[in-house]
């Protein structure tokens, strides 16, 4: 790989990192100004519904510029792990559900919060991408092999065709565009666990669907 090609992802990190910050401003000065706007509407009696729907569109979009904003947040800071220390795997899948399968621990090095971060990417983008017509059931596991730490998430949704797989983990990559997203839900899992030494991937669940996995060195 090029020096160049290899600097992309960082560069394109920079520049999230810039527009997130920027952007966050300005857009909590809108967000306010919807809610004045709608309790105003509220205290005024203005019970138009024209006027709520234009006002009930324009949060929704604004919330949904939020979570944009969030997404590049989250994929700037994913590369540098700031608070490293002891973290047990096993506390953090428990935190999704208690009832999830682990082993007793699954100690490694690493940023909880990024880690967390990891785990409920993954399980969020399990759950979204359904078979028509049915809801889509997601399992975690976790467990460790000698020095490896693994966790795996598996859905029985449509899957990921095998030649998607790697292009998925690439910044706003999106193969279903008629999911809301940034296309930067993997890119960041990919930094993050990386950024700890690990890997991860993708391959194909039993009966169809995805299992979406990641390992850590065992601290």
């Amino acid at each position: 790989m090029s020096e160049s090609r290899a600097s992309r992802p960082d560069e394109l990190a920079d520049f999230a990192g810039r527009v997130s910050h920027d952007l966050k401003n300005p857009l909590s000065a809108i967000t306010m100004s919807l809610e004045m706007a709608r309790e105003e509407a509220s205290d005024l009696g203005l019970d138009d519904h024209a006027l709520g729907s234009l006002l009930e569109r324009a949060a929704r979009g604004a919330a949904r510029l939020q979570g944009m904003i969030d997404d590049l947040h989250d994929y700037a800071l994913a590369g540098t792990p700031s608070e490293v220390g002891p973290v047990d795997l096993a506390v953090l899948v428990g935190e999704l559900d208690a009832a999830l399968p682990t082993t007793d621990e699954l100690p490694v090095a690493g940023d909880a919060d990024q880690l967390r971060l990891v785990l409920r990417h993954l399980v969020g983008n399990a759950a979204t991408h359904t078979r028509p017509g049915r809801p889509t059931t997601v399992t975690v596991t976790a467990s460790r092999a000698s020095d490896t730490c693994r966790v795996e998430v598996t859905d029985d949704g449509r899957g990921v065709p095998e030649a998607d797989r790697e292009r998925v983990f690439e910044p706003m990559v999106r193969l279903d565009t008629t999911v809301l997203g940034t296309g930067l839900g993997l890119a960041t899992c990919r930094r993050v666990v990386e950024a700890h030494g690990g890997r991860i991937g993708l391959g194909e669940a039993a009966g169809g669907g995805t299992v979406a996995w990641f390992e850590l060195p065992a601290g």
